[in-house]
């Protein structure tokens, strides 16, 4: 039997060249940036941040260092460290001030009885030999204060025997 064709309807079968279908992709919403997060910038140590532990420790060494002033003028390497001790806030400075200051009065008062004796002949001893308790005094004295600039500029709490333990009541 002969296959009628009808005028604009399409017949039930399917021809064998078929168009693929394209698939449509929805439309793509335009990305929305967020912004970045504010991200702070890694600290840097800098100068300013280890500044003021160089100033602690060259703080520590001076105040022992102008005890060297007490046998030019007695007592004023004390006056000194007793003024810094009361002006100053840290802890370690404090310290070092005050030891210094009770180290500083006991060294004014080694000098004006060896000053003292001296000039009025108490020792009962000749010129050369209160010469030499002196100068050995002196340089007890000069050792001692270089040892605890020393350990002050370390950064050490170095408590001298009984004055150290003084010095701790205060703070």
């Amino acid at each position: 039997m002969p296959v009628k064709k009808s005028k604009g309807k399409k017949s039930a079968k399917k021809s064998p060249k078929t168009k693929k279908k394209t698939v449509k992709k929805p439309e793509a919403k335009p990305a929305v940036t967020k912004p970045a997060p504010v991200v702070a910038a890694p600290k840097m140590k800098m100068a300013p941040e280890v500044q003021p532990q160089a100033k602690r420790s060259l703080f520590g060494a001076f105040v022992y260092l102008i005890q060297i002033l007490n046998p030019i003028i007695l007592g004023l390497g004390a006056l000194i460290s007793l003024v810094l001790y009361l002006v100053r806030s840290d802890r370690f400075e404090k310290f070092h001030s005050l030891q210094s200051f009770f180290y500083g009065v006991v060294m004014s008062i080694v000098y004006f009885v060896m000053g003292d004796g001296i000039a009025n002949g108490t020792f009962m001893m000749d010129a050369s030999t209160d010469a030499m308790l002196y100068l050995l005094v002196s340089v007890l004295f000069l050792v001692i204060t270089v040892l605890l600039s020393f350990k002050a500029y370390k950064k050490t709490w170095f408590e001298l025997p009984f004055l150290g333990g003084i010095s701790m009541r205060f703070l």
